[in-house]
Parts: C-alpha cells; structure tokens; sequence
C-alpha cells in the first residue's frame, strides 16, 4: 500500500513539475513575441 502511494505521488510531482516547465515556456515564448511586435511596429 505504502509503494502504491509513492508512486501516485512520484507521478502527480512529475505531471506537476511538466505542466510547470510548460507554462513558463509558453509565457517566456509569449513575451518574446510582444516584444517584437513592439519592436516591428515602431
């Protein structure tokens, strides 16, 4: 039972962590755009 919980637990940390590197590139990739459209449109 113990094992069970630590591998549910070891893949929600991992699900986690994934979902977390993926929002932080989407937002760095987001400002990145915003700034050259900026850049473009003076």
């Amino acid at each position: 039972m113990p094992l069970c919980l630590f591998a549910i637990s070891a893949i929600y940390s991992i699900i986690f962590i994934s979902i977390k590197n993926i929002y932080y590139y989407n937002s760095r990739s987001y400002i990145l755009l915003t700034t050259v459209e900026f850049k473009t449109t003076n």
